[in-house]
């Protein structure tokens, strides 16, 4: 069976890019550049001269208002995800591997902002994403040695990472002169290293076919970006190809003018450097993932196949992967859809609404403190009249010649209308003036009713956290762990817990468990604080009932826990600052003897004395005992002249 052709899979993957762009372009890109406007407070275009133009800030109240909320579980720790262990061996293999992809997401990567803005695209712009990957890097550094023998020259010769650039002795300066032992050389060392990446997608270069409803499903995707022609020929490909490659002005492949519009006010819309330099011209690279029967066996295989041109001209790679590279979450999901909705969507037409009534109120308040005035033609000076000045006077003809038109106020009617938009948006999203503190009646409200009403705010924001850790952070942290053990081929040193540890994942489990924890809010924190407290104290009555810490019930390392997550709810990063974990130190060491009782001693005493007593009394007898039997031995001698018979005497 014949596989399919170059051409054949770049026609492909034009199609596939052609059919995702078009579906984003349709109205996703729209609402999205709509929501950002409306996010930055810009005016709707219905603006008319001389009368108010303000805009309402609702999205943007919201949006930030559930930032803090929503970061806090995950930022707030030392661990953003735990590990767990598929069985009793991947025990310690689990707890290192929770370790040391918290220090790759935090510390070889900016976390943080990576959190921040992924959160922050979801809420604005209905889906964020992550991409994680790994990346090999060679490095060359130049270096400059002197003093070197032959011999030390000899072993950078036979060093495979080293090019010696030129070497020279050092007196005559000529390369390679003989006769001396003392040589000057300039290198060239290479190292390779390799490191996961995370960095956020902005949403306009994420491609997803609109049929597909999850990333699991292995859907096709696209990772599509422009990149200099400089930075492909640095890559390692083709110069001659590249450069023959069309540019980013055609609006074929283009999903709208979604960039443009983030890098408003500040950044103007012109054209690339490569009008200058034709090594700065940028070109469409898109990054795909597919299923694609390409071997031709009948049996679709999911591929990564890298093509560069607006119109798919060149294919970069084609290689045959597991999985793709991206995480995403969306903060309202629709069953039996990719996009859901963004907390934007849900506020766009609050925001419209609430800014022209303020309008209203405001052209409401110009007309009543500027009002116009009714005047009787031919009875009133007209340039007294335009002479606006305080104190100032306008001659007429007759009494009531003028008079001013009055206007109404409308606000005993316009704050109703404000206050119910307010509430629309609080049951919309779930971001309340009590959970923000900016309530100035709340100390009249009963206790419970607020905290009624914070926890059920609390819920909503709880359960955006949930839908984000399950589906985005989740997913994050597996391709961390899937990466570091299939990709990372020797151990590695890195700082954990204050500790130099050697980190070698080769023989951890790819496909462990991973558990996010999220707790929200200061009504929650607090619950959670008491229920731990409680715990707590009732561990203490336990191991006082059973007389220590090695009884059947409570142990040291169950108080630890406990310790740890009163710690952690207080949102400091670590607990060993306060309390020991008794699995890293060493075992206690037995108390010493209590001191001997005076008395004991004295009756010790007295009995040695006792006991050398009898010991002596007892080898004087015996004494006498032998020499009585030698003085009978010697009577029976001198009475028979003869030795005494054997056998017993007497």
């Amino acid at each position: 069976m014949s596989g399919k052709s170059e051409t054949s899979v770049r026609a492909i993957v034009a199609a596939r890019i052609q059919r995702a762009l078009t579906w984003q372009g349709a109205n996703l890109s729209k609402d999205r550049t709509k929501a950002l406007r409306y996010y930055r407070g810009e005016k709707f275009g219905n603006e008319s001269e001389g009368r108010s133009q303000i805009v309402s800030r609702d999205v943007a109240e919201v949006v930030d208002g559930m930032m803090p909320s929503l970061l806090r579980p995950f930022v707030g720790g030392d661990e953003a995800v735990r590990f767990e262990p598929k069985g009793p061996e991947d025990e310690a293999a689990a707890a290192q591997a929770t370790e040391y992809a918290n220090h790759v997401w935090n510390v070889d990567n900016p976390g943080f902002r990576v959190f921040h803005d992924w959160v922050k695209d979801g809420l604005l712009a209905r889906v964020g994403v992550v991409k994680v990957w790994w990346e090999d890097r060679e490095e060359t550094t130049r270096e400059e040695y002197s003093g070197l023998t032959a011999e030390e020259v000899q072993v950078l010769r036979l060093d495979p990472a080293v090019e010696i650039v030129e070497s020279y002795q050092e007196r005559e300066g000529k390369p390679d002169a003989p006769g001396m032992d003392s040589y000057c050389a300039t290198i060239r060392r290479k190292a390779r290293s390799g490191r996961i990446h995370v960095r956020n997608l902005p949403p306009e270069e994420f491609l997803i076919d609109g049929e597909h409803v999850s990333l699991d499903e292995k859907p096709f995707c696209a990772h599509r970006c422009r990149r200099t022609v400089s930075d492909l020929v640095e890559m390692g490909y083709a110069r001659e190809k590249i450069e023959a490659l069309s540019g980013d002005d055609s609006g074929a492949f283009d999903a709208g003018y979604e960039r443009q519009e983030r890098g408003r006010p500040e950044q103007s819309v012109v054209g690339s450097d490569g009008a200058l330099d034709d090594s700065q011209r940028e070109v469409w690279v898109s990054e795909c993932y597919l299923r694609l029967d390409e071997d031709g066996d009948g049996i679709a295989e999911y591929r990564k196949i890298t093509v560069a041109g607006d119109q798919a001209e060149l294919i970069l790679e084609n290689e045959e992967v597991d999985d793709h590279p991206f995480a995403a979450w969306s903060p309202y999901p629709v069953p039996h859809k990719f996009h859901g909705e963004s907390a934007a969507d849900k506020l766009l037409d609050v925001q419209l609404t609430k800014s022209a009534i303020l309008r209203q109120m405001l052209d409401n308040l110009y007309l009543i403190n500027n009002a116009r005035t009714e005047v009787v033609e031919g009875k009133v000076n007209l340039d007294d009249f335009l002479s606006s000045r305080p104190g100032g006077y306008v001659r007429v003809k007759e009494l009531g010649a003028m008079r001013e038109i009055v206007v109404p106020p409308v606000f005993q009617n316009a704050f109703p209308a404000l206050e119910y938009l307010d509430a629309v948006r609080e049951n919309r999203t779930g971001q309340t003036k009590y959970n923000q503190g900016l309530d100035a009646n709340s100390l009249n409200k009963t206790a419970s009713g607020i905290n009624a009403i914070m926890n059920a705010a609390m819920l909503r924001l709880e359960l955006i956290a949930r839908i984000f850790a399950e589906t985005g952070v989740r997913r994050a942290f597996r391709l961390i762990l899937r990466l570091v053990v299939r990709r990372q081929d020797k151990a590695r040193v890195v700082r954990l817990r204050n500790q130099w540890i050697a980190i070698d994942p080769r023989a951890w489990n790819a496909e462990m468990d991973v558990g996010v924890s999220v707790g929200l809010g200061t009504g929650n924190k607090d619950q959670q604080l008491g229920h731990l407290m409680a715990v707590w104290e009732k561990q203490v009555q336990a191991l006082q009932l059973q007389g220590g810490p090695m009884g059947p019930l409570v142990s040291l390392a169950n108080l630890y826990e406990t310790a740890a997550h009163i710690v952690r709810n207080a949102g400091l990063k670590s607990s060993q600052g306060f309390f020991m974990d008794p699995s890293l130190t060493p075992p206690p060491m037995p108390p010493p003897p209590p001191p001997p009782d005076p008395a004991v001693i004295e009756l010790q005493a007295k009995l040695a004395v006792e006991n050398r007593r009898l010991d002596a009394d007892i080898a004087l007898k015996l004494r006498k005992h032998e020499d009585e039997i030698a003085l009978k031995h010697m009577e029976l001698t001198l009475k028979y002249g003869a030795p005494p018979p054997t056998g017993p005497i007497g």
